[in-house]
């Protein structure tokens, strides 16, 4: 009787775990993208502001 009530427990608990596996997952996701186009944007001003400093080093 206490197996099948703690399997229960187990089967609900793990239905409940696993949709909040999958929210957390779409907010990753989300997130992942976020911080995807402020990661290019950083990458790219970082290029721009290195090849300027370069420019200013090789013209001194």
């Amino acid at each position: 009787m206490l197996k099948v009530m703690t399997f229960r427990v187990g089967v609900r608990l793990s239905k409940k775990w696993l949709s909040n596996q999958r929210r957390l997952l779409r907010l990753r996701e989300k997130l992942l993208q976020m911080l995807d186009l402020k990661f290019h944007a950083t990458t790219i001003l970082w290029i721009i502001i290195t090849t300027i400093h370069n420019a200013l080093i090789s013209c001194q």
